[in-house]
């Protein structure tokens, strides 16, 4: 997966300010470049999340807007593609340029890398649809649903979880300024501490532990799989 510019960037300064923050604490040029590279290494795991994130809630907006677009269409026309040329300009890139020649395949494709159960639903009812006829109504009403569902309940999961993210943020960074205060206050003592080796060890310790508890709890934000939707 291609990583973003911004994301490099923010990587390097996690990874900047990783290195300063332990030379400052250890004084150990060893131990504060394994915390950099640790914290670095983090750090791409969670881009590589968050861009996965953001990717799946796109998807589902995409999905909910072209499920929506094609039922306010239908009710003035038969025909699906007819419908989808009518809403296509208000449509996402994935669903430009779709041909009359293999407009189910296409959809199916998409429907496929979207990988949500509601959208796989809806563009197999189309299919339904466009084969045997009957009431449109009827017969996109359940997808149409879930799709909508869908968008509601991720959003809303993804909101309480930013909150939640950012009390465990807080606490994180709590931590950290406890430890710069003790370095910062009590300088003399601080020194004489850590120019025993076993000090310096239980530190570092404390800032591996502490960087990979946080890991998990971003990692626990950006699981968001709902199951049925």
């Amino acid at each position: 997966m291609k990583i973003k510019t911004s994301y490099l960037i923010v990587i390097a300064i996690v990874v900047i300010i990783s290195f300063v923050l332990g030379y400052f604490l250890l004084n150990n040029l060893i131990f504060s470049f394994v915390y950099c590279l640790n914290n670095g290494i983090l750090s791409f795991f969670i881009v590589k999340k968050k861009d996965k994130n953001r990717l799946l809630l796109k998807r589902i907006d995409c999905a909910y807007d072209f499920v929506n677009l094609m039922n306010i269409q239908m009710l003035t026309t038969n025909s699906l593609f007819e419908a989808y040329k009518s809403v296509e300009n208000y449509l996402d890139y994935d669903f430009a340029n779709i041909s009359s020649d293999n407009f189910f395949e296409q959809l199916q494709d998409i429907a496929t890398d979207y990988n949500l159960n509601g959208f796989k639903m809806y563009v197999n009812s189309l299919s339904i649809y466009d084969n045997d006829g009957g009431s449109y109504k009827h017969i996109q009403e359940i997808p149409t649903s879930i799709c909508q569902k869908t968008k509601v309940y991720y959003h809303k999961l993804y909101a309480n979880k930013q909150l939640k993210l950012i009390e465990i943020t807080s606490l994180y960074l709590l931590w950290l300024c406890v430890l710069l205060f003790l370095k910062i206050s009590i300088p003399d003592f601080y020194k004489l501490m850590i120019s025993e080796f076993v000090y310096i060890l239980m530190i570092f310790a404390l800032l591996i532990v502490g960087s990979i508890t946080f890991y998990f709890a971003i990692n626990n934000f950006y699981k968001m799989k709902i199951r049925g939707l």
